[in-house]
């Protein structure tokens, strides 16, 4: 079987072959290009006209394991890509011939002779495994339906007499040119094929990523590509073919651009990576939800990366409350996921407001996916919109399955304590004590200290207000703090501003400040070593352990090192004891537990400093703009 012609020929060019062109489209394809575009319904009636026609040329394929299979995977892929262009119309046809192709107008065309294929394919993948051969089958098909998806929701086929009038021209420069050379030089011809050979390859990246997310793998589509380039190889016109002088790529070079395409599949997980981290240290939200985008434009349909961007935006609200309107602190965590794999501010009276775009984004996910720490933010939002009920059974489910977590059990006590229930509030706070073991975060030591106080307990009310302004004594929280000690009787350490009165030079790296440039930042540390030139980009410096995000403008908002080669920040560096961080910086300001250890964070006017602590020493310094 001759494979010249490529497996994934669209219905575009069959329309000319075939001579089912209505009277309409045959007196439109001379149109300006200002008038090129058909309407829905002519487009659509082409759709009908292609598919009656080849059904009544060679017959409709009836095996009904053939069609429930087919069936399935275009129905899943449709689902998942949301495709709504047009009502989605697709028939199996007895042709022998090894084809599939996307009709305009929402159509879809498969040639019984694909399957057979396919079915002889997975047979040399699996000769004596049936279950790994009824996978391989399904695998093959989901790859060509796939790449079909992909011309249709990328709009390929819409243009029907821009695409007609491309083609016959370059059948007749084809016809008129004498030798390859004379094909070669003919700029015209050249820039058309070239543009037939991108759609192809737009559509196979698409595909790829479509099949991902319905549980079959860019594996499956390289796969049946390199099936081809062999099958290729055998041919008779094989040696005879250039690929610049056809509109299809070859299929060893579709093979190569799809594992480019999987490996930038794989960077996204460095994109979620670096969000989770920005998470955990509270800062840069605009960042975070651009790098998290990113991933939900490949998977949408990931919860993971669903329930962070939800989380960037409940923190954004938390961000712009006040204590006194809080009265407790929640925590938000996110939790990590690894998929590479797979691939192989508001004021008082606007808190619901704020709060609206994190309870929407939480409650899809609760709906489709209750992990224990979206059961738990969204039942602190529910908390705080008033309906204690629905929260504490969410909060109560979300202790259930994970009984040790100390960010779900401070979330508990924050519902317990805005439904007035206090007793059960002082206990979930505890035993979230109890889990942290050493590592008390600043929520639960102040929350314990809110319902102590609201209990009359007035020792651990002081006790555990005290403890909370050791470790954050600049804050709005530190002042409420400061309260909760005045009113139990005691004398509470001094808080300061939140704001120096001066601010502190900002540090830079290798002659870079905050603020600079791109050109500023490549002048004085070269070129990154990984990252894209756009809005949120992180730019990577590996042999320093340094990371530089910039900001939508370009320009440096964060520097964070890992390594002490990076330097130093502010004197302060990679290696350095706790210790002497605090000896010549005072008191953090805030801090928070994160991944690589707990985080802490001083203001110094016009920016700030971050430092990550384990086991007393400093394993990561960063600076910030504020």
């Amino acid at each position: 079987m001759s494979l010249t012609r490529s497996l994934m020929h669209r219905a575009l060019g069959a329309l000319v072959a075939m001579g089912v062109a209505t009277t309409a489209l045959t007196a439109q394809q001379n149109l300006s290009a200002r008038d090129n575009m058909m309407s829905d319904q002519q487009l659509r009636d082409i759709t009908d006209q292609v598919l009656a026609d080849r059904v009544r040329r060679f017959g409709r394929d009836t095996d009904p394991q053939r069609r429930a299979d087919i069936g399935g995977i275009i129905q899943a892929v449709q689902r998942t890509v949301g495709y709504d262009t047009h009502p989605l119309k697709w028939e199996i046809i007895m042709d022998s011939s090894l084809n599939a192709a996307a009709i305009p107008g929402g159509g879809m065309l498969i040639n019984v002779g694909l399957s057979l294929y396919c079915n002889e394919y997975s047979g040399t993948k699996a000769p004596t495994d049936a279950t790994a051969k009824r996978r391989a089958y399904m695998g093959c098909m989901a790859a060509v339906i796939g790449h079909e998806f992909g011309h249709l929701e990328l709009g390929h086929t819409e243009n029907v007499n821009r695409t007609m009038q491309r083609r016959q021209e370059m059948t007749r420069r084809l016809s008129q040119a004498q030798t390859m050379g004379a094909v070669v030089r003919d700029s015209v011809l050249m820039a058309a094929t070239r543009f037939e050979r991108d759609q192809e390859l737009e559509a196979d990246r698409a595909g790829a990523v479509y099949i991902l997310r319905i549980g079959y793998e860019v594996q499956d589509a390289i796969d049946l590509f390199d099936s081809m380039d062999r099958d290729e190889r055998n041919s008779r016109g094989w040696r005879n073919r250039i690929t610049w002088t056809g509109g299809h790529p070859r299929a060893a070079e579709r093979v190569a651009m799809l594992e480019v395409a999987r490996g930038q599949l794989k960077l996204l997980q460095r994109d979620y990576d670096d969000a989770i981290a920005l998470i955990q240290a509270n800062e840069l939200p605009d960042t975070a939800i651009a790098m998290l985008d990113r991933v939900l434009a490949a998977f949408p349909q990931m919860a993971a990366a669903q329930h962070a961007r939800a989380v960037v935006l409940a923190q954004q609200w938390l961000a712009g409350s006040e204590p006194a309107d809080l009265k407790l602190r929640p925590m938000l965590p996110a939790y990590d996921a690894r998929f590479m794999g797979a691939i192989r501010g508001s004021n008082p009276s606007q808190g619901m407001a704020a709060r609206r775009p994190a309870r929407e984004a939480f409650t899809v996910l609760f709906n489709r996916d209750a992990h224990p720490y979206t059961l738990a933010n969204l039942a602190v939002i529910e908390a705080y919109d008033g309906e204690t009920g629905p929260a504490i059974e969410k909060a109560t489910l979300a202790a259930t399955r994970a009984p040790r977590d100390p960010a779900v059990l401070n979330n508990l006590g924050v519902v317990y304590f805005l439904a007035n229930r206090n007793a059960e509030a002082k206990d979930a706070f505890t035993r979230a004590e109890q889990a942290s073991g050493s590592a008390v975060s600043p929520q639960v030591l102040f929350n314990l200290a809110r319902v102590a106080s609201a209990m009359g307990d007035r020792d651990a009310a002081n006790r555990y207000a005290t403890r909370y302004i050791q470790r954050d004594n600049r804050s709005n929280w530190a002042r409420e703090a400061q309260a909760i000690v005045t009113q139990a009787g005691g004398t509470a350490p001094n808080v300061t501003p939140s704001t120096p009165a001066v601010s502190s030079p900002a540090p830079n790296v290798g002659g870079v400040e905050l603020g600079a440039t791109r050109s500023r930042i490549v002048a004085g540390l070269g070129e990154p070593q990984g990252g894209q030139d756009a809005a949120g980009t992180v730019w990577r410096y590996p042999a320093r352990g340094l990371t530089v995000v910039l900001d939508e403008e370009g320009t440096v908002k964060l520097f964070a090192i890992e390594r002490r080669e990076g330097g130093a920040l502010a004197g302060v560096t990679v290696g350095n004891t706790f210790a002497s961080v605090t000896s010549a910086h005072g008191n953090s300001e805030l801090q928070q537990q994160g991944s690589q250890g707990m985080v802490h964070r001083w203001n110094k006017g016009s920016w700030s400093l971050i430092v990550v602590v384990n086991n007393g020493n400093v394993v990561g310094v960063g600076a910030a703009r504020n």
